[in-house]
């Protein structure tokens, strides 16, 4: 959804269209960092909770310095459109990612379960 929001910020003509895209844009990713905390809670040993939570806030402040700058490159070479093109296609590209990994999991579960129930 996120990727599907972004793209049509190429076009704004209007400081206001742009302030709506943001709102609708935070409304679709509000809760990645929520959910992706409560994840690693959920499936990480407890042992290894702290360590695998700190490399998440690391790379997510990584994230924030690479992003922007990469952003600003982008605006400098090929004009502010490009930014929102790239940035619209890597969220596409990251949620069809996650999508093929979760079918993948959820197939893979399914079906070892199955099997596992057939031989008893």
């Amino acid at each position: 959804m996120a990727g599907i929001v972004y793209f049509p910020g190429a076009f704004v003509t209007n400081i206001w269209q742009l302030v709506v895209l943001r709102f609708l844009l935070g409304i679709s990713i509000g809760g990645i960092i929520p959910v992706r905390i409560a994840y690693i809670r959920q499936e990480a040993p407890l042992s290894m909770q702290g360590e695998v939570l700190g490399y998440n806030t690391s790379l997510r402040f990584l994230g924030n310095i690479i992003g922007p700058s990469l952003g600003g490159f982008l605006a400098g070479f090929f004009g502010f459109s490009a930014v929102f093109f790239v940035t619209s296609a890597l969220l596409i590209l990251s949620g069809v990612i996650m999508l093929i990994a979760w079918y993948k999991y959820e197939y893979e579960g399914k079906h070892s379960h199955s099997l596992s129930t057939n031989r008893s």
